[in-house]
């Protein structure tokens, strides 16, 4: 096509194995790269998700209070003390399993900031995958989600089950700290023995343990070199006990926790800097990918081009990269969802714009013939209960990984991250407008006009000037101060002259953060965009958007 940008389409997805019907699809954003190597077309085919988590045998949990008792009861006697009954030993934590009715129920047990499973954590695992649906439950419903909980936790309104009590020791037990021979590092290696899982453990020698440390990597073709994934999450645990670290800004973790067994590696994106990266496959709106059991010692990988996790890894430092660098002017919590289309977007649904039933309303009469018609339906304006849902679920970002290389998907970022620096300066009332002045424009005028001719296209075709023309032109500047070697193709072809912009920054005449502060909720046209930066700076001129 020849514009730059292009409209993407809008698709429905079932959630989990169902549920949740969504919507995709605002403003969309394609841009043209010129390099003299083009990369390869991307190859899905590794690391796809969408695979489902094989259960084993179910197993006896060594922290299940019988079994740390009975543990704690041998070493007692081993010792020759006589255990009293203040001596009994209380539980600190449920093993727990939740089954939210719809997402506003998930939502609720994710502001606790539980750690939540899709799968049962008391069996063995055949085969790793992404997803598991308790076959008890029907598939059109959410599945059940398994964690533990502290035993002083306040459950909230959502239907849960009590599956174990459990005891899970701390490094160092304080109640144990009196007896030598009472601690609970051996305890911990004797209930592993009491309850049947003593193959698991590394050897019957105490040094055994561990604490485990590595990096995570994702290879830049932009330098041809691997790089690490930066402040991503990295979960590490056997049972119902488990640890969170993040990486560091290089990739590398470590933590003071010890193993006695291989732990199984997650990782997981929600990232330090408080935003999160999922995906279609999953309800949760951070992504949780299983690497495998590995070494109590650490485990470290690298992810190459053309896989499902290489994209996340790609996004992931891109992101935390804007959050670095604009850190007090990004909306606190993102969420990006990674998917399969060449779009991206940026309708920050997460953040309250998806409440609005007329634009729904709208977004429906947009779809493809090919969604079925009862999916429209449940996006009409009296589908209230179906839009609050939306709103909780539904991410910020959508970034489309479809054939783009590594510097493609780290442009998008930058590009839709920058739209998300307009929304929280002017709120969700435009950002429901300039939403609107796109959606008009496709329907009037079709995908190779999304954008309109005009600031005249439609009645809110002046909020598409003023956040495009920035959008684009932070973009470029950005992405080519970091990356030097390749450029990103804007031109004045767009009637909102985001070249025209570039050159501003290029020049020094206005830094994007001042320009910025020229985007009010007030300014709804490019006339009105001139008339601010020249208040900022004189020397630009009152005619800059002139057509």
């Amino acid at each position: 096509m020849n514009n730059n940008k292009i409209y993407g389409k809008f698709s429905l997805k079932h959630i989990c194995k169902g549920g949740l019907l969504l919507i995709l699809g605002l403003t969309s954003c394609q841009d043209e790269m010129i390099n003299d190597h083009v990369g390869d077309s991307l190859s899905l085919e590794n690391e796809k998700f969408g695979s489902t988590i094989v259960l084993g045998k179910k197993l006896n949990n060594p922290y299940s209070l019988k079994n740390m008792q009975a543990a704690y009861d041998s070493l007692n006697t081993e010792s020759g003390s006589v255990l009293k009954s203040g001596n009994q030993l209380q539980p600190t934590h449920y093993y727990v399993r939740f089954l939210p009715k719809d997402s506003v129920d998930f939502n609720l047990l994710e502001r606790d900031s539980l750690d939540l499973f899709c799968y049962p954590l008391d069996y063995e695992i055949e085969q790793w995958g992404d997803f598991y649906h308790d076959p008890s439950v029907p598939n059109d419903q959410m599945t059940w989600q398994y964690t533990k909980v502290p035993v002083d936790y306040k459950f909230p309104n959502v239907r849960y089950e009590i599956l174990e009590e459990c005891y899970i020791p701390e490094e160092e037990e304080s109640q144990l700290k009196s007896s030598k021979l009472l601690n609970a590092s051996r305890m911990e290696h004797l209930a592993y023995e009491i309850s049947g899982n003593g193959s698991m453990l590394k050897n019957s020698e105490l040094r055994s343990k561990a604490s485990p440390s590595g990096r995570f990597t994702v290879y830049n073709e932009l330098t041809g070199q691997y790089e690490g994934v930066s402040g991503v999450a990295v979960r590490m645990g056997k049972f119902v006990k488990w640890f969170h670290v993040y990486t560091d800004a290089n990739g590398y973790y470590s933590t003071n926790s010890t193993f006695r067994t291989d732990p199984h590696y997650w990782i997981y994106f929600h990232n330090k800097k408080d935003f999160k990266i999922g995906t279609f496959s999953g309800l949760a709106d951070a992504r949780l990918h299983a690497m495998g059991k590995h070494s109590n010692k650490g485990y470290s990988h690298a992810f190459d081009k053309g896989t499902d996790m290489w994209a996340h890894c790609v996004v992931n430092n891109a992101a935390y990269y804007m959050h670095s660098t604009f850190e007090n002017y990004i909306p606190q919590k993102l969420s990006y969802w990674v998917i399969d289309t060449k779009f991206s977007s940026t309708p920050m649904l997460d953040h309250g714009t998806a409440k609005n039933l007329e634009n729904l309303a709208i977004l429906a009469s947009t779809l493809p013939s090919t969604v079925p018609v009862s999916e429209v339906a449940a996006l009409s304006p009296v589908a209230t209960a179906s839009t609050v849902a939306f709103s909780y679920i539904a991410p910020d970002i959508f970034i489309g990984r479809i054939g783009k290389d590594y510097g493609l998907l780290y442009s998008h970022v930058i590009h839709e991250t920058f739209h998300t620096m307009h929304f929280k300066k002017v709120g969700t009332t435009y950002w429901n407008n300039y939403v609107k002045g796109i959606i008009l424009c496709r329907l009037k005028f079709g995908s190779d006009y999304i954008y309109g001719y005009n600031e005249k296209s439609t009645n809110y075709s002046g909020y598409i000037g003023v956040g495009e023309t920035f959008a684009d032109a932070a973009e470029k500047y950005i992405f080519e101060k970091k990356f030097p070697t390749r450029s990103l193709n804007i031109t004045d072809k767009e009637w909102y002259k985001p070249e025209t912009t570039w050159e501003l920054f290029q020049n020094n005449i206005i830094s994007q953060l001042d320009f910025l502060s020229c985007m009010d909720a007030k300014t709804t046209s490019l006339n009105a965009l001139a008339k601010n930066l020249n208040h900022k700076n004189p020397i630009i001129s009152l005619n800059l958007y002139v057509q």
